[in-house]
């Protein structure tokens, strides 16, 4: 073992070598201890970017990566430190000079055919406290190792940047793009889009992108490497209880048209009341899809033909089809609107049904998921869908939903999609069902410090790592997402892409 008197020798050594480059060497970066926790890690909107539209066929674009987000799982994470800021050129550069990192692939910041772009910039000692970007996975990996750490993990990070609350998924999200939102153009509040002109900051600058932990550049400045490499199932349990069926590498889960997988074969109340036909003769108790799709043809029928009628229209329109589709039509002549509108109505059965359509049409809540357009009409019957198909992963109320659970595990879900194989006129959104999520159990699942953190292999693509977060380029806000997942080829590089360090211990105590 190295005395202490060789190890400050040696250190020493490396400093006169750096300062032999010209490069002074940096202090040590700036660390947050993060104590660790369970904690639920995914999302929980079914159509992040709001991208459904009310068409002759109901569309929601939901692609694979968000896909694999939506399926919310708790999470244990040890206790790990992890660095306040991402590391910069400056302190990159030193790590070059110690002969420990090799130089950036790229050294220019941005797309070049973007605003923002900016040239020499690795080099240029204007932007030494900027971060250094154009560094593969591997040279990230090996500055964090010559530093005495690594590469955060997916959960790690996903921890760090939500403050680990059980419910922050959601709220860390509404954070983030409220401070995108709300900076104004060029205040400089995030580096994001028009909040920073399209321009990267100088690391931990942005006063807005801070989490409660003091955290910093989470939400904007670049995006990020973690350890871990990409996998569409890495939050999908392993082994038998995982749900998917598709073992195509490389794919996201997916299932043919009345064919789910065999943990729901028998979970109708949660599918298709009948599974033959896909649609039900009695909607009342029908499954997840079949309001779905009642709600989606209710709406689309109601807004339609919003150009020659109120919205006060269209919405009654709306609660009157929904009404019929639910509990029948009342008796000829019902006026809902009397003060007692069904008492005059002498057959027992007809003044149930007359009782029954009245209570209907006065339900605050179905006034409510009409909405006052019809892109919020069907957004409300997407999040209606959500309440009642995502058991016991979205929504912890609908954890007993009969139906919903396999050998007591619940079943997870993730976003909608219209049938593949369906002709054009026929296509339908239905329930997808993907795979349980970890930790379903009661047992969180364990974060495995990037080795084997992805679980089941099916969907892993080969070469590529996870990057997280936004960089200052980005102008589309839907993609601000606490969860958001996105890769680039382990490999590669790009001119957006950063990276900070975590430790498994305190830095400052070596």
């Amino acid at each position: 073992m190295r005395t202490q008197t060789q190890l400050r020798l040696g250190l020493l050594g490396l400093a006169t070598a750096a300062c032999a480059a010209g490069i002074d060497p940096p202090p040590p970066a700036p660390t947050v201890e993060i104590s660790g926790g369970v904690f639920l890690m995914g999302g929980g909107d079914i159509d992040p970017c709001d991208d459904s539209k009310v068409t002759d066929q109901n569309n929601i674009s939901c692609p694979d990566k968000v896909q694999s987000e939506v399926i919310r799982h708790p999470v244990k994470v040890d206790r790990f430190f992890i660095d306040q800021i991402e590391v910069t050129n400056f302190r990159y550069r030193h790590c070059v000079a110690l002969g420990d990192c090799d130089e950036p692939e790229a050294q220019e910041a941005g797309d070049p055919s973007k605003t923002g772009h900016r040239k020499n910039y690795y080099s240029n000692d204007k932007y030494r406290e900027y971060p250094v970007i154009g560094v593969t996975w591997d040279q990230a990996q090996a500055y964090c190792k010559a530093q005495g750490g690594r590469l955060p993990t997916e959960a790690e990070w996903e921890f760090a940047a939500t403050d680990g609350d059980q419910s922050a998924t959601g709220e860390a999200t509404a954070r983030f793009r409220s401070a995108t939102r709300d900076c104004g153009d060029g205040s400089k509040d995030v580096a994001f889009g028009t909040c920073s002109n399209n321009e990267i900051l100088p690391v931990g600058t942005a006063s807005a992108d801070v989490t409660e932990a003091k955290v910093k550049d989470m939400i904007g400045s670049v995006q990020e490497w973690v350890a871990d490499p990409f996998n569409y199932l890495a939050y999908c349990a392993s082994g038998d209880g995982a749900a998917y069926n598709d073992a195509s590498p490389g794919k996201f889960p997916r299932f043919k048209a009345n064919e789910p997988p065999a943990s729901v074969q028998g979970a109708d109340a949660c599918l298709d009341a009948d599974p033959e036909t896909n649609m039900s003769a009695e909607y009342p108790g029908a499954g997840c899809n079949q309001r779905l799709n009642t709600c989606l043809a209710q709406c689309n029928g109601s807004w339609k033909t919003t150009a020659s009628r109120s919205p006060e229209q269209s919405r009654a329109d709306f609660v009157e089809k929904l009404c019929v589709s639910r509990v029948g039509t009342a008796p000829e002549g019902t006026d809902c609107a009397a003060a007692a509108p069904c008492d005059a109505v002498t057959d027992e059965a007809e003044k149930t049904r007359c009782q029954n359509v009245c209570a209907c049409r006065a339900d605050a809540a179905l006034e409510a998921l009409a909405g006052e357009n019809g892109g919020e009409c069907l957004q409300n019957c997407m999040a209606e869908y959500g309440t009642c198909a995502v058991a016991g992963v979205q929504n912890a109320y609908e954890a007993t939903r009969p139906g919903c659970y396999e050998n007591g595990q619940a079943v997870g879900f993730a976003c909608l999609d219209t049938q593949p194989d369906a002709e054009a006129t026929t296509k339908q959104f239905r329930l997808r069902p993907v795979c349980t999520p970890r930790g379903v159990d009661g047992a969180p699942y364990e974060d495995k410090g990037g080795e084997g953190a992805a679980g089941p292999t099916q969907g892993l693509l080969d070469d590529r790592h996870v990057i997280r977060g936004n960089h200052f380029q980005e102008t589309d806000i839907c993609n601000v997402r606490a969860t958001r997942r996105d890769t680039w080829r382990e490999v590669g590089y790009s001119g957006v892409v950063g990276f900070r360090c975590a430790y498994d211990s305190d830095p400052k105590a070596k």
